[in-house]
């Protein structure tokens, strides 16, 4: 398979979604909150009417033959959407009542704005994006809000895994929050092997026979009687039970001990 040459992997974070929407111009922010959300092509909204949206139910319906790949789906209408889009209509209502088109400037459709977004762009200091590039961020916040793949895919219109996935960029914040969790994980991991080694060093190793020798040549040699018996015990009152012996201990240089 060939390497896909010139992927983008600009993208735009919530902060830099703030700063950009407040350098944008009027006509446009409508459009830039709606594709941050939802991850539409702009074509698509440029196309969007008031027919086409249902606050009820909030949501937007896309019409087949409308979009890229000529299906049609419903968006979701959320977030600062549902505001965004309300004044939209509220200044349709009041200037142009004739514009069926859901972004306009001065009741016309919305028309090309790239200089104008250059421009707020470099003021809100989120380098060289595109409005194309709102569509890999929305699909990433969805992902991270818990939407499945399958259904993100439907709302950004996205077809095959291969894009999908191309857009589904890391960035920098997911490798630091990956680095605190294998962080954390390793941390975890040393203090438990570390408690373990201080707990068996802490238990005697009751393998070691020499330690045992030790114990019982200190033990005999005090003259301690490692059978104990009960209190009051004499060896006549059991049957068949013989007078205990007297032994003689004696310990050779080289340790052994000799019991006669």
């Amino acid at each position: 398979m060939l390497e896909e040459k010139n992927v983008r992997t600009g993208f735009l974070d919530d902060a830099g979604y703030m700063r950009l929407k407040q350098e944008l111009p009027e006509y446009v922010r409508p459009l830039f909150v709606v594709g941050y959300h939802v991850g539409n092509r702009l074509g698509e909204l440029r196309k969007l009417r008031w027919n086409q949206v249902d606050f009820a139910q909030s949501r937007i319906t896309l019409n087949p033959g409308e979009t890229k790949n000529g299906e049609g789906r419903t968006l979701p209408i959320y977030g600062e959407m549902k505001e965004w889009l309300m004044m939209q209509r509220d200044i349709r209502d009041a200037k142009f009542p004739e514009c069926d088109r859901v972004f306009q400037d001065e009741g016309r459709p919305a028309g090309d704005f790239r200089k104008a977004w250059r421009s707020a762009c470099k003021r809100a200091g989120v380098g060289n994006l595109l409005f194309h590039d709102l569509r890999r961020s929305a699909v990433r916040n969805m992902i991270r809000a818990g939407i499945s793949e399958k259904v993100a895919m439907q709302i950004s219109g996205h077809k095959t895994r291969s894009i999908f996935d191309r857009y589904n960029i890391v960035n920098e914040r997911d490798i630091v929050e990956a680095t605190s969790k294998m962080e954390q994980r390793f941390q975890t991991a040393i203090s438990t092997l570390l408690a373990h080694q201080q707990e068996s060093a802490d238990t005697p190793n009751r393998s070691d026979s020499s330690q045992l020798i030790d114990f019982i040549r200190e033990v005999w040699l005090r003259g301690e009687d490692l059978n104990l018996r009960p209190l009051g015990y004499e060896p006549n009152e059991l049957p068949d039970c013989s007078t205990p012996h007297n032994h003689s201990i004696a310990c050779q240089p080289s340790g052994q001990i000799l019991v006669t």
